[in-house]
């Protein structure tokens, strides 16, 4: 084992989801000693440590000490959460809290990207303070998990992502095919988002670990916008 092995990194759970692999890509060019995460064991390197969230057994053990855990990983899908609770509920709470738990009594600085959905989305821009009142099963599932991280005796970050825009958002992908198949679609007047690049989300992740800034954050653009508002500016 060289003298490298035992560095403490930055540890990614979820290095191939979509602001995993940005946020991995930065930690790197940036030099910053890091891991991410894979469920796929083909895809398994040194780099690239295998955790499979939906296991019966989900355990961390790896030689390099983790100095930040980044939970990136989880059902992030409205549809699959509510047509699968018990099996996203394992992933996105049970897995989740069990290994923030572990590695924070290891001394680790956890940070957990929650999102906005623990509110109802009637209300632009909420802060911090509000109640939150999830009225999806993935709403509730990140509620919950929140609650969890928030009773942790080490530092840990709940870090609330509106609407990330990177290359691909599946919501408009699928409004596109609609709508060039000639069908409506029905967005909500009523429900609104504040798109953020994930450059952006990238670079404020990466300054609340270097400065282990701990408490609930949150990441939103500078505009709340309704559904029905971007379904009509992509339309045109």
């Amino acid at each position: 084992m060289n003298s490298n092995s035992k560095k403490p990194v930055t540890l990614v759970i979820g290095g191939e989801s979509v602001i995993g692999t940005a946020l991995l890509k930065s930690l790197k060019n940036s030099g910053k000693p890091s891991l991410g995460t894979t469920r796929r064991k083909e895809s398994v390197s040194e780099a690239r440590p295998y955790l499979d969230l939906s296991g019966e057994s989900v355990s961390w053990d790896h030689p390099n000490p983790v100095e930040t855990v980044i939970f990136c990983a989880g059902v992030s899908s409205l549809e699959d959460c509510r047509a699968n609770p018990i099996r996203s509920r394992r992933i996105n709470v049970e897995a989740t809290c069990a290994l923030a738990n572990v590695f924070s009594s290891r001394g680790a600085f956890v940070i957990f990207l929650s999102s906005s959905r623990v509110f109802d989305g009637s209300v632009p821009f909420p802060t911090v303070n509000d109640s939150m009142s999830p009225v999806t099963e993935y709403g509730r599932q990140k509620a919950e998990v929140e609650r969890s991280i928030s009773q942790l005796t080490g530092p840990a970050a709940i870090v609330r992502l509106t609407k990330v825009s990177g290359p691909i958002i599946p919501l408009f992908e699928y409004w596109a095919r609609t709508m060039r198949s000639g069908r409506p679609i029905h967005p909500f007047e009523d429900l609104y988002f504040a798109p953020v690049p994930l450059s952006t989300v990238v670079l404020v992740l990466k300054l609340i670990s270097d400065q282990r800034l701990s408490g609930i954050l949150q990441i939103s653009g500078e505009r709340d916008v309704s559904y029905a508002e971007s379904a009509r500016l992509g339309a045109r």
